[in-house]
């Protein structure tokens, strides 16, 4: 102890306590913007998974590699959702530069609702800086207990809410995945809405893609 009775550290304390500090930093999760301060301090209070995930970042090498971090974890708040909106209709709202015969367009048969109304919900994003699959992305969402993938209806009110999305968050493109999947023509598909520069579009993709750094994965808490 110091002469102030404050604690001194030598520079490998200080070096482990940065690194420490890196993992807290990346480990909590950045979902927590945005959402009511009592229900933050209430998530941060589950010490045993937070502990769980700071050590993960400790992993050996070999094991570092498989672990994924993710690089954008945010919330967006009280998106509209619209579920009274025609499938076609929500698609010309969220992507103006969908093509008028695109698959996307097909499946709204697959994704009937029951529920009515502006729902106003609160979606995370979550992307990484490296290819993953779907299946990694859900595991995911489902060790971090974030909640729910989006459907398609809340990736496409995203866009139709927020249509500078992207560049708020410094990118020229990118998309949001709904990884809530379906079958059409023999394959597993989902849902995306895209920004593009200027341009919006909702497509229709393979569950079982290698998803680039442009996509970003909505998860929803109820």
């Amino acid at each position: 102890m110091s002469s102030h009775g404050t604690a001194s550290f030598d520079r490998e304390q200080l070096s482990q306590f940065a690194t420490v500090s890196s993992a807290v930093e990346v480990a909590l999760p950045r979902i927590l913007h945005g959402i009511d301060p009592k229900d933050a301090i209430k998530r941060i209070g589950q010490g045993q998974m937070f502990e769980q995930h700071v050590r993960r970042f400790f992993a050996p090498p070999t094991e570092s590699s498989a672990i994924l971090r993710p690089t954008l974890l945010i919330t967006i708040p009280q998106v509209p959702v619209n579920y009274d909106l025609d499938w076609n209709a929500r698609i010309d709202q969220a992507g103006p530069n969908t093509g008028a015969d695109w698959d996307v367009r097909k499946v709204g048969d697959l994704y009937v609702t029951e529920r009515k109304g502006i729902v106003l919900t609160d979606i995370a994003l979550v992307g990484f800086s490296q290819a993953v699959r779907s299946e990694q992305a859900l595991d995911f969402a489902g060790d971090w207990q974030l909640g729910r993938t989006m459907n398609p209806y809340e990736a496409f009110a995203l866009p139709t809410h927020r249509p500078n999305l992207h560049r708020e968050l410094g990118r020229n493109a990118m998309a949001a995945v709904s990884l809530e999947q379906r079958e059409f023509q023999g394959e597993r598909q989902v849902c995306s809405s895209w920004w593009l520069d200027d341009g919006r579009r909702c497509d229709l993709d393979w569950f079982d893609n290698d998803w680039d750094v442009d996509f970003v994965f909505g998860i929803v808490r109820e």
